[in-house]
């Protein structure tokens, strides 16, 4: 069996790598896959990730309302910056 299942990266792409697998997909290839997870260790700190919310809100009459009032009161304040939009009078800043 020829052994191709590799990865080939510079030095500085090694040294931000790890979870390094050889994994056997089956008898579709003699190849095994090979995976790597790289990471930008010079890159900014994000967090767990993002916030969603639990599946157990949506069946809350309480927050239903209140996502509906915030919502329509966010749809106002978007329409009332359509044509008067400034640095301070920005959509994306609501």
């Amino acid at each position: 069996m020829a052994r191709l299942d590799r990865i080939y990266m510079t030095p500085s792409l090694t040294t931000m790598s790890s979870a390094w697998k050889n994994t056997n997909i089956g008898n579709i290839t003699d190849h095994n896959l090979v995976s790597v997870t790289i990471t930008n260790t010079q890159g900014p700190y994000i967090g767990k990730g993002r916030w969603t919310m639990p599946p157990t809100a949506y069946k809350n009459e309480d927050v239903l309302k209140q996502i509906e009032k915030l919502g329509i009161e966010l749809l106002n304040k978007m329409e009332q910056t359509e044509y008067t939009r400034t640095e301070e009078k920005n959509p994306q800043l609501l």
